[in-house]
Formats: C-alpha cells, sequence, structure tokens
C-alpha cells in the first residue's frame, strides 16, 4: 500500500534528488543538526515510499540504469580535439574522461573492495593496464571477466596471431 509522503518527506525527496546527498537533503528538510539529519536521512533512504518516489522521479527524467550504461560506455570512448597550427586539429584519446568512466562503472558493479584485503571476498575486478581495451571494458559493464567464447567474440580477428 502506497500512502502520501508528508511535506518534510517530500521536501527531503525533492532536496535528495538535487544533491544526492541524503545527510543534506535531511538537514534542509528536518531543519536539524547534522548527526541528527544524517539518521535520518538514511532511514528515509529505507523506507519503501520515499524510495519509490526517488525511483519514479528518476524514471521520469530517464536517469535508469540503461542510459547510465550507455553514457558510461560513450565516456569509455571519449576523445579530445587538440589545435595544431591554424585551422588544424588532431583528435586524441581523452584520458582523464576515459578513467574516471571507468572508475565510476567499477563502484556502480561494487567492485571496489569494502573490507581490509585480508577479510574480504574477493568480489573485486583484477584490471590490468596491458588488456585489450575491449577486455577492460567488458570486465566493467558486466563485473566479471570474459569467459573462453566471450573473449573470441570481443578480439578481433586480425589480432589473433598465425602460429603456422
Amino acid at each position: 500500500m502506497t500512502r502520501r509522503l508528508s511535506m518534510k518527506q517530500s521536501v527531503f525527496v525533492e532536496k535528495y534528488l538535487e544533491t544526492r546527498n541524503a545527510t543534506e537533503a535531511a538537514f534542509t528538510a528536518y531543519d536539524t543538526n547534522r548527526d541528527v539529519a544524517r539518521r535520518i536521512g538514511s532511514e528515509n533512504l529505507s523506507k519503501p515510499d520515499i524510495r519509490r518516489a526517488i525511483d519514479e522521479a528518476l524514471k521520469a527524467h530517464d536517469i535508469t540504469p540503461d542510459r547510465w550504461a550507455k553514457v558510461l560506455d560513450s565516456a569509455m570512448e571519449a576523445e579530445s580535439e587538440m589545435t595544431i597550427g591554424p585551422g588544424q586539429t588532431k583528435t586524441r584519446p581523452d584520458h582523464v574522461t576515459r578513467l574516471k568512466a571507468v572508475d565510476l562503472s567499477a563502484k556502480l558493479a561494487d567492485a571496489y573492495p569494502h573490507e581490509p584485503a585480508a577479510t574480504h571476498e574477493h568480489r573485486h575486478l583484477h584490471l590490468q593496464i596491458d588488456e585489450p581495451s575491449e577486455v577492460l571494458r567488458f570486465k566493467v559493464i558486466h563485473g566479471r571477466a570474459p569467459t573462453e567464447r566471450e573473449l573470441r567474440e570481443l578480439m578481433p580477428a586480425s589480432s589473433t596471431v598465425d602460429e603456422s
């Protein structure tokens, strides 16, 4: 059963959508100190009615996981133009944007450990700089290493070397 949000809860949802910070949203909506706001913000995010209101607002603005994936995919291919002379430009990879996209993708895939290395379950990805970009992109998007079959599909036929 969906119930109507209180005025303060509505302000919380609005401010949360603006800042993506539950403490800041609760601080504004409930006019309280930061410690209490942190607790209220955490509690509000666990309430199904508030969660549903946030999800509906995100969906209404087409802020969905599919859209994130498309934006992150294009960010991983980002390029920048560099002026090299009068009327001449050169395109080169924008490594800063690409690395930020990989980092954000890894965070979304929960690929970073949350506990000390000695006690956590190995849920994080091992990304190696010398891996082909197709493999890195697959790992970040899917949160795992590709299988042998997927690896064959990812790698272009021209990159396989004939050993005869």
